[in-house]
């Protein structure tokens, strides 16, 4: 191993070395969303509601969906963020939708379909250690981890140099 470093863009550090321990920069998802294209609710509102719940708004990827008012459910797609308040993102499929209301399976509950802030890593983190050989999957992890760039070992430089009389020219016996 070389004692060398330089710093790549993550497009020339394929097959190349970490030089040094690789923290994530911010968390993922940065922000609760949702797993699943389907209905943001509070599940704990199910109940006292018959299942039942009145429409109120929408998130998709890119809004800012406020607070979900209590009672309500909110149209949500993958991705999106969850309302403030709302705890369950329940998928379209189960859920049946007549004249502005939804109606909710029983077994809802808490947690359902919600990927939460820094799930899968928070800011800080250890992502990989000195010597680790990144492929294209590390790179993309890291991409997604707010890494630009990296430290690597300086690739080393070899040379051969051989003499004598016994040397032929290849393919000679």
């Amino acid at each position: 191993p070389t004692a060398e470093v330089e710093w790549l863009p993550l497009r020339q550090a394929l097959g190349r070395y970490a030089a040094e321990a690789v923290q994530a920069r911010v968390d993922n998802p940065a922000f609760d969303n949702s797993a699943m294209d389907g209905y943001a609710c509070r599940s704990a509102d199910l109940a006292a509601h018959a299942h039942r719940l009145p429409l109120q708004g929408e998130s998709s990827c890119g809004s800012a969906p406020g607070v979900l008012a209590a009672g309500t459910a909110m149209r949500i797609f993958t991705g999106a963020p969850m309302p403030a308040g709302a705890d369950a993102a329940v998928m379209q499929e189960n859920v049946s939708v007549e004249q502005g209301m939804a109606l909710f399976p029983a077994d809802t509950h808490s947690g359902e379909n919600v990927r939460r802030r820094g799930e899968d890593f928070r800011r800080g983190e250890l992502l990989y250690a000195r010597g680790r050989r990144f492929n294209a999957y590390d790179l993309a992890l890291l991409a997604t981890a707010g890494i630009d760039k990296v430290p690597v070992t300086v690739r080393p430089r070899v040379l051969v140099i051989a003499t004598g009389d016994e040397l032929v020219v290849p393919g000679t016996p």
